[in-house]
């Protein structure tokens, strides 16, 4: 038997706000000898409704040579009810078809022919900001009053910044000490000199269950750190 499974379906974020366009990319392997044209169908998984107003890069039905993988990519709006508050989990699943969109024919496993994602909706998104400036990087041409602007420039964004200096009882990167770092999607780090060993840990930790960190550096940052 041949076979076409879905290897990976995954969100280009964890958190998203609500009615905000979320990136979703799927990969699909050919196991087989041959060249194999499948199509993939999006399910809301909440409803267990075909999603049908899903454009794929490239278009369906893709093409996957024998042996190698081949990826698409597709947006979604996930526009529920929420409360201030209360997050809401986007349900989701990528389902592999025939070119004309019937079942694969001499298909070795249909274990492989559906993928599960999940996505966390909020009201609105929060942001982490650690300004090596502290509140003086809020003040206009700061760094934090740049990016603050940058974001609230996104078409439909719905974000909600929490600054280090507040969360950090004054010092910016205290933040880094919580332990509700997985409450924040991205966290941004503007001019920081440096960072504490456990500061460094727990940012680590947090990249490792999937969180997003940018760093801008600055005349305040230690080079040799």
């Amino acid at each position: 038997h041949d076979n076409v499974g879905i290897v990976d379906l995954r969100a280009g974020t964890r958190v998203a706000g609500k009615d905000m366009p979320v990136q979703f990319t799927v990969e699909l392997a050919n196991y087989g000898s041959s060249m194999a044209e499948v199509t993939v169908v999006v399910y809301d998984d909440t409803t267990g409704q075909e999603m049908l107003q899903v454009d794929f890069n490239p278009s369906m039905p893709v093409k996957v040579p024998p042996g190698k993988t081949t990826m698409a990519t597709f947006e979604v709006r996930f526009n529920p009810q929420v409360k201030a508050g209360q997050p809401y989990h986007a349900l989701i699943s990528a389902r592999l078809e025939s070119a004309q969109r019937g079942k694969l024919e001499n298909d070795g496993l249909t274990g492989d022919n559906i993928r599960h994602a999940t996505v966390e909706v909020r009201d609105r998104v929060p942001i982490l900001v650690i300004d090596g400036n502290g509140p003086k990087g809020r003040e206009e041409n700061g760094d934090t009053f740049f990016l603050k602007t940058a974001l609230d420039s996104v078409p439909g964004a719905s974000y909600e910044i929490f600054y280090g200096d507040v969360l950090g009882g004054g010092l910016p990167t205290k933040a880094l000490e919580r332990g509700d770092l997985h409450k924040f999607p991205t966290i941004f780090l503007l001019n920081v000199r440096e960072l504490t060993d456990k500061q460094l840990t727990n940012l680590e930790n947090y990249l490792k269950d999937g969180g997003g960190v940018g760093f801008f550096l600055g005349p305040n940052v230690s080079a040799g750190y």
